[in-house]
């Protein structure tokens, strides 16, 4: 019989209690429990459920534990995504797309059962306050995401696909969305998402950082008026990523856009910043002509659009 304490929107197969009499085992032991495909094994901490990492052996889950413990198998599907992050200078914001709390460390501990973890409240000066790491979790429903990591770039560290960017206002406010697209992408795969017309994803197989399926969503935006000194010659095209288990991704993705001619057009990319605005990529991104559509790589989520 499941405990009357188990998430309601959970599809939980079953729950056990394990006790010692409180004392922790002298070495760990494994647990198996019976488990779909698609389920995961889950430990009720103090906090919350967590996922615990388990080998599967022929319709088991296998874990190590090492005491008194609830322990469940839950369909990974209701897991909450981990948190998305993006560094500008010394400044982290985090976001979570699942909705509900950010809860971080910076010390390297498990935010998830840390004592020393902080509901995220807004953006984290990192770097120059001598913080170089922080690990992040999502809670929602009394469930934790799996943990992400997030670290400041070493000195001389090469730039990302995405160069640098300095902030420019956005009035808050995501500009409309003329169209969308989305579709699940298994990471060990690969695939691609299209919108007619306007853009193309091309995710190689070992580019999502995720062990189960990932959320892909293209969505054609209005542009928006602080960019009205840009000829744009295609709507604002948002990738997003839904259950990445870290902001980047493993393997640069292939976009392609269609502004109707490529003859001295360029493609400009914006990532999240810091409070309500977008970060606009000063340097356009090198481009690939291929027929009528040109080719960007991108290696996280953000905004492109091309211009003259």
């Amino acid at each position: 019989m499941l405990p009357r304490w188990l998430p309601a929107q959970f599809a939980v197969s079953f729950a056990v209690y394990l006790d010692t009499g409180g004392a922790a085992l002298p070495a760990p032991v494994r647990l198996g429990l019976p488990a779909g495909e698609t389920e995961v094994l889950l430990c009720r901490g103090e906090r919350g459920w967590c996922r615990l990492p388990a080998e599967r052996e022929s319709s088991c889950l296998f874990a190590e534990i090492a005491g008194t413990g609830t322990y469940g198998v839950a369909e990974a599907a209701y897991l909450p995504a981990p948190p998305a992050g993006e560094v500008a200078g010394t400044s982290l914001r985090l976001e979570s797309i699942a909705g509900g709390e950010i809860w971080y460390t910076t010390d390297g501990s498990d935010p998830r059962a840390s004592a020393t973890a902080v509901k995220y409240a807004g953006p984290l000066q990192i770097g120059a306050s001598g913080v170089s790491t922080v690990r992040a979790a999502v809670y929602r429903n009394g469930v934790f995401s799996d943990p992400a990591g997030f670290a400041v770039p070493p000195a001389g560290s090469p730039p990302s696909v995405l160069g640098k960017g300095v902030p420019r206002p956005l009035q808050g406010r995501t500009p409309a969305v003329l169209q969308s697209a989305a579709a699940e992408v298994n990471p060990a795969a690969g695939g691609e998402l299209e919108l007619p017309g306007v853009a193309r994803v091309v995710i190689p197989p070992g580019s999502l950082p995720a062990a189960r399926p990932v959320l892909v969503r293209l969505l054609a935006l209005k542009p928006p008026p602080e960019l009205a000194d840009r000829e744009a010659l295609t709507p604002v095209v948002w990738v997003r990523f839904r259950g990445l288990s870290k902001p980047e991704l493993d393997k640069p993705a292939e976009l392609f856009l269609y502004p109707g001619e490529t003859s001295g057009v360029r493609v400009y990319a914006m990532v999240p910043g810091a409070g309500e605005k977008l970060v606009l990529v000063d340097e356009p991104l090198p481009v690939r002509v291929t027929g009528n559509a040109l080719a960007v790589l991108i290696d996280r989520p953000s905004w492109f659009m091309a211009v003259r």
